[in-house]
């Protein structure tokens, strides 16, 4: 298994857009897993790593999107947090699951 370190500079190698891509591709990932209460290690990973990259890939970008990785931060770290009570509901699966789709959206908007 890489370190932590290890992925961060792999992750810096791409261009700041294949960056974006891959934090939209983590969220849609995250929208999935979240139908597969099975998956729960998988999906905080996930979410773990989505963290990290929007730190790794914020300095890259104009303050306006750096403002809006701030919120993808911000719900990432609120969804980990709260992951422990509210993970067995169905009802707030189903909303991170939206807003993670969301989140993914606007941010594909932008690399293209």
């Amino acid at each position: 298994m890489k370190t932590l370190a290890e992925r961060e500079s792999r992750y810096q190698r791409e261009t700041p857009a294949a960056q974006l891509g891959h934090l939209a591709s983590n969220l849609n990932r995250i929208a999935l897993l979240l139908e597969r209460p099975q998956e729960q290690q998988t999906l905080l990973q996930v979410v773990k790593e989505s963290e990290h990259f929007t730190e790794w890939t914020a300095a890259h970008w104009p303050f306006e999107i750096q403002e809006l990785l701030v919120q993808v931060q911000v719900r990432l770290a609120m969804w980990h947090r709260v992951w422990p009570r509210l993970g067995a509901r169905r009802e707030f699966r189903l909303a991170v699951a939206r807003d993670a789709q969301e989140w993914a959206n606007r941010l594909l908007k932008l690399t293209s």
